[in-house]
């Protein structure tokens, strides 16, 4: 994988694991990783198991970001405080995607 800060986005619900399992594997080789989702993932931040509720509670904790999209919550009927605190909250994935590669982010789609 590139060095470099990789900011990796998901949709589906079920590559939640994978994504949160690489992502604590780079930031312990020193890398900054960050986890955006959006469409149909974030309904698993919803109904997430206890095992995945607390990798991503250490990922966040080993100072990994975790997004969620506004669009998204509103589009499966979730309401903006339902998910956990942790998961920081951004208004369109349209604005944020160029805005994290304008900062250096490499974008890895899952």
């Amino acid at each position: 994988m590139q060095e470099g800060k990789i900011l990796f986005y998901i949709k589906d619900p079920s590559k939640w694991d994978e994504v949160v399992e690489k992502g604590l594997t780079l930031i312990k080789a020193g890398q900054k990783v960050a986890i955006l989702a959006s469409g149909e993932a974030v309904t698993r931040c919803i109904r997430c198991d206890r095992l995945l509720f607390d990798r991503l509670k250490q990922f966040v904790l080993d100072e990994g970001d975790v997004f969620i999209s506004r669009e998204s919550l509103k589009q499966f009927n979730i309401p903006d405080k339902r998910p956990p605190d942790y998961l920081i909250r951004i208004d369109s994935i349209n604005t944020f995607i160029p805005e994290m590669k304008e900062k250096g982010w490499i974008l890895q789609e899952l």
